[in-house]
């Protein structure tokens, strides 16, 4: 499997328990990189930066979201 249209394809051809085997391990699977990435955003002092902005600007005043 080389695009996402065929992951797409051969997951909704999926029995449902195997879907809900395939489910279970993407939501862990996406919980990890979403920490991971949290994480990143946080040691890489981001997060402070983006807070920072927050406080001294407006409460109209979009600062850069994180990535």
């Amino acid at each position: 499997m080389s695009t996402v249209l065929e992951i797409e394809e051969a997951v909704a051809k999926l029995p449902e328990p195997e879907f809900q085997t395939f489910a279970a391990w993407f939501d862990q699977t996406r919980a990890s990189r979403v920490d991971d990435a949290f994480e990143s955003t946080v040691l890489g002092d981001q997060f402070d930066e983006m807070s920072l902005c927050q406080e001294q600007n407006s409460p109209t005043k979009v600062c850069e979201p994180l990535n």
